[in-house]
């Protein structure tokens, strides 16, 4: 009798869980901001993922008495691996039946796993067959093959059936195990914190309730299950923290279950905490970028522009600290601001000193959160690398760039520059592996035009060699004044980032391109000429930035102007001119 009773709480504490997490409005996932309402108001329409084991029919079952209660569509989904032959058609048949009997949908995909994660392999890999064929014993392959196989099933039925969540049975056990795997793989504390109960579109109502509980709720309903007998294969990472290590762990401490998800709870407290004051910083210290795509730090309409980047306070970071993890997530809906950046960013850029005057584990935080923003996820990155880039960034020296996953870092005259490679040149050729798409001769940005005076004129940018680059417009007038005084000339050199040509010089057509190696000009009050390299060099002008400041010749290919910013000494106004060019780039 005392057991029953046991088995009777144990049943209601984990319905009221379900239905505690189905009805919480304030999920996990900040991108998303859910704001679900509860059930009873509410009809949802939920994929479960169902193995046929015992986890996923008791939450099948689970469901499915609440199912009329709440006005849930419920959509039974199963994956057959195909990894145990005629054992894995009989899973499949078995989860068919259960939804049969039900009255519930029933999806199915069936695929060879093996040949799916071979293929995988093959597309990465450029190795021998034999090579390829090593890796796939690595049993990880086929466990996150199949992972991967598996999410996007159920994504797209998702979509096919419009549902809100997609539902599965992972448990409090689970969690320990991916909590572990994580600490091996070198994770930090958003790996430690385990998985979610609600993040994205995916639901888990089982994290918090241990396998027992759940063994206990199958023996009490008389639910039948399959047993995967791969699951005592402990060649398999996960199960060989399952059956070998957890057991011992045991022995040692018989409720560590219960102590590793507390300390799962503390970090995600910390990694949510580490994640706001992240984006805090990043907020205030991300440099602006101008319509052009190029920063305003390096912005020549005005160079005596000030920075208007705010830094927070050094002692708001001070001792905190994080490093990598394996986890896949967002930058988060309270990240930098949206004048700033778009949805995901592929050109991010810092100042060096700010980010060297915050703690060494924040600047790690910091470079994992700058990574996400650019390619969505902290895949392909590691700890090796994060920690190369700082090293690199701590040395200062301009000029060094860096591999960073799948991005590049710069680094130019106390700015850090991150860019997502792209992989291919203007021409669509691939770009070795240690190059860096943003190098300064990979293609001209700008295509050469011919100027149209007066009026605007649409200079059209090359194909995509750093980012998405919007068209550069540049108005032109002609002013036709009295004679000038000395006084006036000087006013009329530079004005608010304008220039003024002595239009009687130049005497035909004007064209823009982008710099050239070998170009050059002779500067005002200079005898000799300079080469526009040099004069990059000597303005602090990041190479990433050089090909996309429009310089301005003559029919006969000579130096008129460097942007908005320098002009050759031959076309300066003189108390003989008579027409004024006036030349803006908008």
């Amino acid at each position: 009798m005392k057991n029953v009773k046991k088995i009777n709480v144990i049943e209601k504490n984990i319905k009221k869980h379900i239905q505690k997490i189905f009805k919480k409005r304030d999920f996990e996932n900040e991108n998303a901001k859910i704001r679900t309402k509860t059930l009873k108001d509410d009809k949802k329409v939920l994929v479960l993922g169902i193995s046929g084991g015992a986890d996923s029919v008791a939450l099948l079952h689970m469901l499915y008495s609440l199912k009329k209660k709440y006005k849930w569509k419920l959509i039974v989904a199963h994956v057959n691996h195909q990894l145990r032959g005629k054992e894995s058609d009989l899973d499949a048949e078995f989860v068919k039946n259960l939804a049969r009997k039900m009255n519930l949908p029933y999806e199915e995909k069936t695929v060879d796993l093996k040949k799916y994660a071979l293929g995988k392999i093959i597309s990465k890999n450029s190795n021998s067959k034999k090579h390829t064929l090593k890796k796939l014993t690595q049993k990880q392959n086929l466990e996150e093959a199949g992972r991967e196989l598996r999410y996007d099933f159920f994504n797209s039925l998702r979509k096919k059936h419009k549902a809100d969540w997609i539902v599965l049975a992972h448990h409090a056990n689970d969690n320990i195990e991916t909590m572990i795997m994580n600490l091996m793989r070198g994770a930090s504390v958003t790996g430690l914190k385990g998985m979610s109960f609600a993040r994205k579109n995916i639901l888990r109502p089982f994290i918090s309730v241990k396998k027992k509980e759940i063994l206990d709720y199958i023996k009490k309903n008389k639910l039948s299950f399959r047993e995967d007998q791969t699951n005592f294969d402990a060649t398999f990472t996960r199960n060989y923290i399952r059956w070998e290590i957890l057991p011992r762990l045991a022995k040692i401490q018989p409720k560590y279950e219960t102590l590793l998800m507390r300390e799962q709870r503390y970090f995600k407290e910390l990694d949510d905490f580490l994640k706001k004051i992240s984006h805090k910083w990043l907020e205030s210290n991300i440099e602006p970028m101008n319509h052009k795509g190029i920063s305003e730090k390096f912005n020549f309409e005005n160079k005596n522009t000030k920075i208007r980047t705010k830094t927070l306070k050094n002692d708001e970071f001070r001792g905190h600290g994080s490093g990598l993890s394996e986890a896949r997530e967002e930058w988060g809906e309270k990240g930098v601001s949206e004048k700033n950046t778009a949805k995901k960013m592929d050109t991010i850029i810092i100042k060096q000193e700010s980010f060297l005057d915050i703690d060494f584990f924040l600047q790690k935080e910091i470079l994992k959160r700058i990574f996400i923003k650019m390619r969505g996820s902290t895949k392909g990155l590691s700890q090796k690398q994060i920690h190369e880039v700082m090293m690199l960034i701590k040395k200062g020296k301009t000029g060094k760039k860096k591999l960073f996953g799948s991005c590049a870092v710069d680094l130019s005259y106390g700015f850090i520059s991150f860019q997502k490679n792209l992989k291919k040149n203007a021409d669509n050729k691939k770009i070795s592996k240690n190059s860096f798409f943003y190098h300064e001769n990979t293609c001209n940005v700008i295509k050469k035009t011919q100027l149209l005076i007066p009026g605007k004129t649409i200079i059209e940018t090359s194909k995509k060699c750093y980012f998405d680059e919007k068209n550069i417009i540049i108005e032109t007038k002609l002013l036709s004044p009295a004679p000038l005084r000395e006084k006036d000339i000087s006013k009329k050199m530079y004005r608010k980032g304008i220039i003024y040509l002595d239009f009687d010089r130049i005497k035909k057509n004007i064209w823009i391109r982008s710099w050239k190696p070998g170009d050059k000009i002779k500067p005002l009050g200079l005898t000799g000429s300079k080469k526009i390299q040099n004069i990059f060099v000597d303005k602090k002008i990041p190479r990433n930035q050089r090909k996309k400041i429009p310089i301005f010749i003559s029919a006969s290919e000579k130096i008129i102007a460097i942007g908005n910013f320098m002009i050759h000494d031959e076309f300066k106004i003189t108390p003989k001119t008579k027409h004024i060019l006036e030349l803006l780039i908008v």
